[in-house]
């Protein structure tokens, strides 16, 4: 993933809540025997996941996570492609074409 390529986004058959202090990700399906898991993330990778609604590269989503977060530039980057691979694998989110 570069600096210029639009960044994957929620796909559309996924609902997420805060539940007591736990971000939850939902995929909704037709039958309940489709119903494949319920994922939960911590705050960071909640906070990924509410930045990816306002930012449009991988840079500026890096930019912005390292501002708030003490962590090293090259540790997050690793981090974040892997946890943005892992959720497009599990359909959460959407490849940009």
């Amino acid at each position: 993933m570069n600096d210029t390529k639009t960044l994957p986004r929620p796909a559309p058959n996924v609902v997420t809540r805060m539940i007591g202090a736990e971000f939850v990700a939902v995929p909704t399906v037709r039958r309940t025997s489709e119903l494949g898991a319920i994922f939960t993330m911590g705050p960071v990778a909640a906070r990924l996941w509410e930045l990816l609604g306002g930012v449009e590269t991988f840079e500026e989503l890096l930019d912005t996570l390292e501002s708030e977060y003490d962590v090293d530039r090259d540790r997050l980057s690793a981090d974040v492609h892997s946890f943005l691979a892992d959720s497009v694998a599990e359909g959460l989110l959407e490849a940009a074409l």
